[in-house]
């Protein structure tokens, strides 16, 4: 249950080829956290090459490996932060986190050699997290730099928990980096919507639903950038949904599961309007609502790349599932192994990181077809029915998956 892994030499340069990348350097730098020495020669360079590649895609900026020897990955994130300096409290923003250390944005910097009580606050509800640093350099306005201004602060006596956490953010930003590149999960969802446009108005139904939009299968010819009004009937006793929306693609084709449509964004929404959506989401993938659109399935998918650990009968590791749902799971794979094989999984919630041991059974399993490569191969598994506790963690993950920005934006 592997997927394909980048050669020697290989570069990324489209997210086709990101899957391979990571599955291959999240394999070595997990033995690296457990044991730099361990790695080989050959190894070491290898890993380096791919840090580089990886945060050449996050940064959008060049790296080197023959002259970018940096030992830890790095990757932009946008956290608030309060720091403790001498018994003075700030409060600024983390725009850099590495597993050995990270980088605070701030118009007036400490000194070097200054050590700094640091406590992040992950976007959501997750738990804050705190570390000592020290200063290692520093920018402040009117340097003539090329870093940006603040401060590169490398971390000081770092616990077991608190590393545990430093990776998890950034295992969790490298995965949504490179390969979610939708800002909110979706679930699927058949709502019925009015649209507006030029002069005319028709009825038709969403395939998905998210915070910041909606995909309609409908024949509607409006072009992307076309601004329309819609009206959204939520079930579940909430009140109606109606705005404004923007289109931001097309799909004039069949693709797999997907009729002809159009992706809308939501402009400008309300609070009032945000808190119809969240609170159908949150029902919906929790089970305690369903639409008699909807499809045959019990529970609703939640559409999101999310980062599974397994062991199946032909092989174990670690995968990303396509969708989630109270029901089951779809994993991808390129050796999936056969129907009615047992596998046992856990995934991590991204906010509480709680983990969840599940268990399940496959019930389809869908090939590669060098034909089509829009067809996503893999397993479905039917989960088992686990005890109460176990199934109230999966609806939180679920919920927090649904609700949480792939891309957060700081709060300034």
């Amino acid at each position: 249950m592997m997927l394909a892994r980048p050669g020697n030499g290989h570069r990324a340069t489209a997210p086709d080829s990101f899957d391979g990348l990571l599955q291959a350097f999240e394999s070595l730098n997990e033995r690296k956290r457990l044991d730099q020495h361990n790695l080989s020669k050959t190894e070491k360079a290898r890993w380096r090459m791919m840090r580089c590649q990886i945060e050449e895609a996050l940064f959008q900026q060049i790296r080197d490996p023959a002259t970018d020897t940096r030992e830890f990955l790095r990757v932009p994130i946008s956290l608030k932060v309060c720091y403790d300096a001498g018994g003075k409290k700030r409060k600024s923003y983390l725009t850099v986190l590495g597993e050995g250390g990270l980088f605070i944005a701030d118009s007036d910097p400490e000194p070097l050699g200054s050590r700094l009580q640091i406590e992040g606050y992950p976007v959501g509800r997750g738990a804050p997290f705190r570390v000592l640093g020290e200063v290692v350099w520093s920018k402040g306005q009117g340097s003539e730099q090329s870093r940006g201004i603040g401060m590169g602060i490398k971390f000081v006596e770092l616990g077991d928990n608190e590393r545990r956490l430093v990776n998890a953010l950034v295992d969790d930003r490298v995965r949504q980096g490179l390969l979610e590149r939708r800002r909110f999960a979706r679930i699927d969802t058949r709502l019925e919507v009015s649209l507006s446009y030029a002069s005319s108005r028709i009825s038709a139904l969403t395939h998905d639903l998210c915070i910041g939009g909606m995909f309609v299968t409908c024949d509607l010819p409006a072009p992307v950038g076309t601004r329309l009004a819609y009206k959204l009937s939520v079930p579940g006793g909430l009140p109606t949904d109606e705005g404004m929306a923007e289109v931001v693609h097309r799909t004039e084709k069949t693709a797999q599961g997907v009729g002809q449509g159009i992706g809308l964004a939501f402009i400008l929404a309300s609070l009032e309007n945000e808190h119809v959506i969240r609170s159908y989401l949150r029902r919906r993938v929790a089970g305690e609502i369903r639409h008699p659109n909807d499809e045959p399935r019990r529970h609703a998918r939640l559409i999101r790349r999310t980062k599974v650990r397994f062991q199946a009968e032909n092989g174990f590791g670690t995968t990303d599932a396509r969708d989630i749902g109270c029901g089951g799971i779809f994993l991808q794979s390129r050796m999936p192994p056969c129907v009615g094989s047992r596998i046992e999984m856990s995934l991590v919630d991204p906010y509480t990181l709680k983990t969840l041991e599940m268990s399940g059974r496959v019930v389809r399993v869908i090939q590669p077809d060098p034909r089509n490569p829009s067809i996503v191969p893999g397993v479905g598994v039917a989960a088992d029915s686990g005890d109460a506790a176990s199934m109230d963690l999966l609806r939180e993950i679920l919920t927090n998956l649904a609700e949480m920005e792939t891309f957060p934006a700081a709060e300034r």
